[in-house]
């Protein structure tokens, strides 16, 4: 019979490098929002097929706060005539009172939202 032997288990690990803040993945994804304004259309999409597996809506809020932090927090909020509070709450992954209900029914009913970038 032959004998098979797994291979030996690492003890030690060289010392890694510091990753780096997710705050600057953030930073990073804004910047990118903000060059390229289209993407935000795509990268909303993308999010949004998702909404449905696990994490996904919290992925879906962290989207939509990058795209409304690329174009100015303030000013998405003065043009969707919210007051500062409610701002950051609708899109905060503490309070998810208005997202999941609204994809829980899309869902149930078997329909799916999408986004396209809106006419000039």
């Amino acid at each position: 019979m032959k004998q098979t032997t797994a291979a030996p288990k690492a003890t030690s690990h060289p010392k890694r490098a510091a990753t780096p803040k997710s705050s600057s993945h953030d930073e990073s994804m804004i910047g990118s929002l903000r060059s390229a304004p289209e993407f935000a259309s795509e990268y909303l999409r993308i999010a949004l097929a998702k909404s449905t597996i696990e994490g996904g809506r919290e992925g879906l809020l962290i989207t939509l706060r990058r795209v409304a932090e690329s174009q100015g927090m303030a000013d998405v909020a003065a043009r969707a005539g919210m007051k500062r509070e409610s701002r950051y709450r609708l899109l905060s992954l503490k309070v998810n009172s208005t997202l999941s209900p609204l994809l829980a029914v899309f869902s149930a009913a078997g329909l799916q939202l999408s986004v396209k970038p809106k006419a000039a």
